[in-house]
C-alpha cells in the first residue's frame, strides 16, 4: 500500500482526501494546512485522518510520497531538504495533472450515483410523465444545461410530456405538426446524439418556439427502441456552447433510460387496460352476492355465483357457506377479523366450485345488523380473480424480462458486458477480501471477419450463438458467461487459480476446434477456432482493469503466436 502525505487542504486537498479515501491501494497518513480552517481538515477529523501541525510531524509516519497542493515550489523545496530520507514529492504540472484526473474521477463518481439514484426514482414513479420528468432534471444536472425537454411522437406529431427551464408561454404550446426538412425530422432520423454550438448559424435550426425562448446552444437525441424512434430528448443552453463527449456520453446513457421507461409504461399501460377489460367483464356478468344468517347458512345467492362456482340457487341455499372454501377453517378467521373491523375488503382466498376445483376470489364482505344494531348475518361480494391473478404474474414476468434485457446480449442470450463489469467487480472484490483465487478468459473467434465475408452475416450470427450456447454448457453455474464485444467473449472464473483457468482453456479450445457449425439449407459448414488469453487475480492485482488488461495482453500473445491457442498472462509479457 503506498502511503501519501498531502500538503494543503484547501480545495484540491480535499478532492484528493475524497477520492484517495476509498481507495485500497492508497493510504492518507496525514494532511496539515497553515489555514486551521481549511475544509480539507474538517473531512480529516471526521474520516480520522492525522492533521499534522507542521510538515516535520510527517518525518514518524514515513509516507512514500509527498502531495504538495499549495501551489509553492518553496514548500516542496523544504520537503526535499528537511526529510531525513529520500522523498518523492508531487508538485506543479504533476499536481495539475493529479487534479485533473482526481476531477474527472469525482465527475465520474457523481454521474455513477446520479445515473444509480435516478434508476431508483424512475422505478418509483407513478407514471409515465414523473419518470420522464426525472430523467430530464438528472440529464439537465449532470450535463449544466440551464434547459430541456422531453417530446413523444404520435403519429405524425410531437407531444410535449415535460420540460423544464422555459418560460410559461414555452409550455403553452405541447402539440405540434412534424415538418420535413425541420430539425425535428433531423434528429429523429439520427442514431447518435444531435449538437448544434450556434443555432443561429445553422440553418437548421428555424424552431420558432426555442427561438423566442433565446436558444443559443442545443444537445438532442432520439429516444430509441426496436422499432425506431419514439422521442427526442433535448438540451438547450441560452449561450453558445460546445458540448464535451462525456455530456454526449451521458445524453445517450438518459436517452436510452427514457426510451426503456416508455417502453415500460407502455407495458404496463396494456396490462392495465387489460385489468379494466376484465373489471368490466365481471360487471356486466354479475359478482357473486351471498348473504348469510347468524350461522352461516347462505340465505341468498346471486345469479354471479353460478357462473362463478357452477351451483345453482337451489343447491346451495341453507347450506353452510364454510363449505365452500378450500380451508375449511378459513371462515372462522374472517369471521373473527370481521366482528372486530366490522368489514374486510379485497380479501383474497380460494373457493370451491362444483366440479371440485378450486376458484380464485376476491372477496368485500360485512355485517347484517337488525334495526337494533344485533349482528343477524353477514352480506360478501366475491370477483372472480383467477384471470386478474394470471396477469399480475404476467406483468412480474414483463418487469423480470424488463430487466433482463438491460443485462444480456441479444443476440447470444448471455450477459452483455455493462453486466459483465459488475460481475467482475464483484468478484474482484470478494476474492480480495476472502483471499480466494478469481481468473478470467477473454476469448476472440479467430478470422471471424473472413467468415462474415465469406458465409454472410447472418451466419455469422449463427456462429457466435453456436459458440454462446456452447460455452454455456461447458461452464460452471457459478462461471459468468459474457460478449464482451463483437466476436469476443468474457468468462469469470470465481474460485479457480491461474493453472485451473488454463487447463480449462485448453480444454475449450480443443472442443471448439471439433466443432462444426452447418448450415444445411445454404450447403454451408465452417470450422470455428479460438484464441485465449488468461490472467488471474493476485495480491499485486490493483483492480479489474488490470485484470482485464492482463487478460488482453495474453490474448494478444496467443494471436501473435498463430490462433488457435491459449496463452496465460505472465509479467515478462508487459
Amino acid at each position: 500500500m503506498i502511503k501519501i502525505a498531502v500538503i494543503g487542504a484547501g480545495t484540491g486537498g480535499s478532492a484528493l482526501l475524497d477520492v484517495f479515501h476509498t481507495n485500497g491501494n492508497v493510504e492518507i497518513v496525514g494532511i496539515t494546512d497553515k489555514d486551521k480552517n481549511a475544509p480539507g481538515l474538517n473531512l480529516a477529523k471526521e474520516w480520522g485522518v492525522f492533521i499534522a501541525e507542521d510538515i516535520k510531524q510527517f518525518y514518524s509516519l514515513k509516507p512514500d510520497i509527498v502531495i504538495n497542493v499549495t501551489g509553492k515550489p518553496e514548500v516542496s523545496e523544504f520537503i526535499k531538504e528537511s526529510f531525513p530520507y529520500p522523498i518523492e514529492v508531487v508538485d506543479g504540472l504533476g499536481t495539475k495533472l493529479l487534479w485533473e484526473l482526481v476531477s474527472k474521477q469525482q465527475k465520474a463518481k457523481t454521474d455513477m450515483e446520479t445515473l444509480y439514484q435516478n434508476g431508483l426514482i424512475i422505478a418509483r414513479a407513478k407514471n409515465l410523465k414523473d419518470a420522464l420528468n426525472e430523467v430530464l432534471r438528472s440529464a439537465m444536472e449532470l450535463t449544466e444545461t440551464p434547459a430541456g425537454s422531453i417530446t413523444l411522437l404520435e403519429g405524425d406529431e410531437m407531444v410535449m410530456v415535460t420540460q423544464r427551464g422555459f418560460s410559461q408561454d414555452f409550455s403553452k404550446i405541447l402539440r405540434w405538426k412534424l415538418r420535413e426538412g425541420g430539425l425535428t425530422c433531423h434528429i429523429l432520423k439520427q442514431m447518435a446524439p444531435v449538437e448544434l454550438q450556434v443555432t443561429e448559424n445553422d440553418p437548421i435550426f428555424e424552431n420558432i418556439m426555442r427561438q423566442n425562448e433565446g436558444i443559443k446552444s442545443l444537445l438532442a437525441s432520439p429516444l430509441l427502441l426496436e422499432e425506431g424512434a419514439v422521442g427526442i430528448l433535448y438540451l438547450n443552453d441560452f449561450k453558445p456552447r460546445e458540448f464535451t463527449e462525456r455530456h454526449k456520453r451521458l445524453l445517450r446513457l438518459f436517452s436510452t433510460l427514457a426510451a426503456q421507461t416508455i417502453e415500460k409504461y407502455k407495458l404496463l399501460h396494456d396490462l392495465e387496460e387489460s385489468l379494466i377489460y376484465l373489471q368490466g367483464v365481471l360487471n356486466d356478468s354479475q359478482d357473486m352476492i351471498i348473504t348469510t344468517d347468524r350461522e352461516g347458512r347462505i340465505v341468498k345467492y346471486s345469479k354471479g355465483g353460478e357462473r362463478i362456482l357452477g351451483f345453482r340457487a337451489d343447491e346451495v341455499i341453507r347450506s353452510t357457506v364454510s363449505e365452500f372454501y378450500v380451508n375449511k377453517n378459513e371462515r372462522a378467521n374472517i369471521l373473527k377479523t370481521l366482528h372486530e373491523k366490522g368489514a374486510i375488503y379485497n380479501y383474497e382466498t380460494k373457493l370451491l366450485k362444483k366440479d371440485g376445483s378450486p376458484v380464485d376470489i376476491s372477496l368485500t364482505i360485512s355485517v347484517l345488523r337488525d334495526k337494533t344494531g344485533c349482528i343477524i348475518g353477514t352480506v360478501g361480494i366475491s370477483k372472480d380473480i383467477t384471470e386478474e391473478k394470471r396477469l399480475r404474474e404476467e406483468l412480474k414476468q414483463k418487469n423480470k424480462e424488463l430487466e433482463e434485457l438491460s443485462i444480456m446480449d441479444s443476440l447470444t442470450n448471455v450477459y452483455n458486458q455493462r453486466y459483465a463489469y459488475q460481475a467482475l467487480e464483484s468478484e474482484f472484490n470478494r476474492a480480495k477480501r476472502y483471499k480466494t483465487p478469481l481468473s478470467c478468459l477473454l476469448i476472440d473467434a479467430d478470422h471471424f471477419k473472413k467468415i462474415n465475408d465469406q458465409y454472410g452475416h447472418l451466419f455469422g450470427d449463427k456462429v457466435l450463438v453456436n459458440f454462446a450456447s456452447l460455452l454455456q454448457k461447458i461452464t460452471r453455474t457459478t462461471d459468468i458467461v459474457s460478449r464482451f464485444g463483437g466476436e469476443e467473449f468474457l468468462v469469470i472464473l470465481p474460485d479457480i487459480d491461474m493453472k485451473g483457468a488454463a487447463d480449462f482453456a485448453e480444454r475449450l479450445r480443443e472442443t471448439i476446434s471439433k466443432l462444426k457449425i452447418e448450415d444445411k439449407e445454404k450447403n454451408i459448414c465452417a470450422v470455428l477456432t479460438i484464441s485465449i488469453g488468461t490472467s488471474s487475480f493476485t495480491e499485486n492485482t490493483a483492480n479489474i482493469t488490470e485484470l482485464l488488461h492482463q487478460a488482453d495482453i495474453a490474448l494478444y500473445e496467443a494471436k501473435r503466436l498463430g490462433r488457435d491457442s491459449v496463452c496465460c498472462y505472465k509479467p515478462p509479457l508487459k
